[in-house]
C-alpha cells in the first residue's frame, strides 16, 4: 500500500501528510453527505461549515508554506556553503604562505 523508503520505512512526515489527506477526504465526503440530506439547514450550521472549510484551507496553505520554507532553507544553505568554505580555505592559504611575514595584529585579525 505504501511506497517503501529507507529500509522499508517511510518518514513520519509522510505518514502525517497521508493522515491529513485521509482526514480531509473523509471530512469532505461527510460534508457532501450532510448537504445531500439537508442536515446542515440552519444558519449556525452553515456558519460552522464555512469556518471548518476556512480552517481546512488554512491547513493546506500552512503545509504548502512549510514545504516551501524547507526547500528555501535547504537551497540557501547549499548556496552559502561553497563561498564560506572558499573563504576559509583562502584564509588558510594566506596564513600558510605569508603567515611568518605578517604583522602580529594582521595575523591575529585573519585568525579570529
Amino acid at each position: 500500500m505504501f511506497a517503501t523508503k529507507h529500509g522499508g520505512r517511510e518518514s513520519a512526515f509522510a505518514y502525517a501528510a497521508l493522515l491529513v489527506e485521509v482526514f480531509f477526504d473523509v471530512f469532505a465526503k461527510a460534508v457532501l453527505a450532510a448537504f445531500s440530506q439537508s442536515i446542515l439547514s440552519t444558519s449556525a450550521d452553515r456558519k460552522q461549515l464555512k469556518l471548518q472549510q476556512m480552517a481546512e484551507n488554512l491547513v493546506h496553505q500552512l503545509v504548502d508554506m512549510n514545504d516551501s520554507k524547507d526547500k528555501f532553507s535547504s537551497a540557501v544553505a547549499d548556496e552559502l556553503r561553497a563561498p564560506v568554505v572558499g573563504m576559509v580555505n583562502l584564509t588558510k592559504s594566506i596564513l600558510h604562505t605569508y603567515g611568518d611575514d605578517m604583522h602580529f595584529k594582521c595575523r591575529q585579525a585573519v585568525t579570529t
